[in-house]
């Protein structure tokens, strides 16, 4: 098994008792079980859609930090090749 499936699977064991345990809390304040499930199906979604959008913003940073890296790499690339033909700077 690969570490981030481990790591995958003690996420989901962590989560599953965390929503027991949020159930129990809630049955022993009055609330019936499908009350509990349902508000923690709701709270569940919420921080789903939270996470989804988080993955989608730490994608785009990803691919604004490999354009970056590649407009360097082609700066840098112009550079030499205006060393090589005995431009010191560039626009001169």
């Amino acid at each position: 098994m690969e570490k981030q499936e481990r790591e995958e699977l003690i996420v989901d064991a962590m989560m599953v008792g965390m929503m027991l345990a949020a159930t129990e809390i809630m049955v022993s304040k009055g609330k019936t079980c499908e009350q509990a499930v349902r508000l923690l199906t709701k709270v569940g979604n919420k921080v789903m859609a939270k996470v989804d959008l988080i993955e989608c913003f730490e994608a785009a940073m990803v691919r604004k930090a490999e354009a970056i890296a590649a407009e360097k790499a082609e700066v840098a690339t112009l550079e030499k090749m205006m060393l090589g033909t005995g431009e010191t700077e560039m626009g001169s």
